[in-house]
């Protein structure tokens, strides 16, 4: 009997440990994401000042002042959402800066296809891009 007493409180022992164990990698992840967001949101801090001062442009330093008096938001100025002169040509310059990334990230999945997927990846792209295209027509069609 009393070794069963021993093997319940080993076990017991054994478990508070994992639950230990559990609460610290816990509170370190709590502690790393706080301060992942802590500096996410200095970062952004940051470039919304680079914005109001003109450092991106005269469209995005206009856009600035638009999103802080709440008329936009940068989600709607990257999505689409907004229509303003400013906003389109955000967009326009960003399409300029992601062709070439695209063009660099298949050549680098050309290189590593080994499952097909780059086939796969193209008939998705090709798509999209349908689908992006009939929406800027549904979008001048107002």
């Amino acid at each position: 009997m009393a070794s069963d007493d021993d093997e319940i409180r080993d076990a017991l022992e054994e478990i508070r440990g994992y639950i230990a164990d559990a609460r610290s990698a816990t509170e370190e992840q709590r502690a790393s994401a706080a301060a992942e967001k802590a500096k996410n949101a200095a970062a952004e801090g940051d470039l919304e000042k680079e914005r109001r001062a003109g450092v991106h442009g005269r469209d995005w330093q206009v856009l600035q002042e638009r999103i802080d008096m709440k008329r936009t938001t940068e989600s709607d100025v990257l999505s689409g959402l907004d229509h303003s002169p400013e906003a389109e040509a955000v967009r326009r310059q960003a399409e300029k800066g992601l062709i070439p990334a695209r063009e660099i990230a298949l050549e680098y999945i050309e290189k590593d296809d080994q499952t097909g997927q780059l086939d796969e990846l193209k008939r998705a792209q090709d798509e999209l891009a349908r689908m992006v295209a009939r929406l800027g027509e549904l979008r001048t069609d107002r």
